[in-house]
């Protein structure tokens, strides 16, 4: 991935390296834990072995951090989500049903 100003911004204003790594996968940085669950999708590993080698928190919270702020509308009804809500609360869909 490019360093964008963003990111530039970020790291010349001191932000820790999760905000950088947040900013970074909102702007579209796949991690390796997203693209070692793509391997897994895709047949060529196991999840063990993605577990063994790669799995993080740190990793995992920055992805769901910025899948939540990227679907913050209803997939089903289209009404506004707050980052919170893990369930729509008028139709009751689940947020990431179709992500």
């Amino acid at each position: 991935m490019r360093n964008t100003e963003r990111i530039q911004t970020l790291v010349n204003e001191g932000a820790t390296t999760d905000r950088i790594k947040e900013a970074a996968v909102e702007e579209g940085m796949v991690t390796i834990l997203a693209y070692s669950l793509q391997l897994v999708q895709e047949g060529y590993t196991t999840l063990e072995e993605v577990e063994r080698v790669t799995f993080t928190d740190t990793g995992l919270e920055a992805e769901l951090k910025a899948k939540r702020k990227s679907s913050l509308e209803c997939q089903t009804c289209k009404a506004e989500l707050q980052p919170e809500w893990m369930d729509c609360p008028y139709c009751l869909t689940p947020r990431f049903a179709n992500n």
